[in-house]
């Protein structure tokens, strides 16, 4: 499991705005009983963003997909975010290659 947040300062157009987000995911191994090297695991995490203006909600990200940790330092995803803001929704498709140096 992990969380993080962030305050971040944007400028936008010639606009300056201030947003916050709020990270939570969580991975859990389906073919080992540890997060190991050779390991499938299902991830998923929510993320949403809030402005500080009036309108508070700018958009929330809901992923799900399946993983492989090939290494301490390479692992793959394939899954599908939803990605929801004030003037709609939508479906994508990612294929993540995670690299630690």
């Amino acid at each position: 499991m992990q969380h993080r947040y962030r305050f971040e300062q944007r400028f936008l157009e010639n606009d300056f705005k201030l947003r916050l987000r709020y990270f939570l995911s969580l991975n859990i191994a389906l073919n080992r009983k540890e997060f190991a090297d050779k390991t499938v695991y299902f991830s998923a995490y929510n993320e949403i963003f809030i402005n500080t203006e009036q309108n508070y909600f700018d958009r929330n990200r809901l992923y799900g997909g399946l993983g492989y940790r090939f290494s301490k330092n390479v692992r793959t995803e394939i899954g599908v975010m939803n990605q929801t803001t004030n003037s709609g929704s939508r479906n994508q498709l990612n294929i993540i290659a995670f690299v630690n140096f």
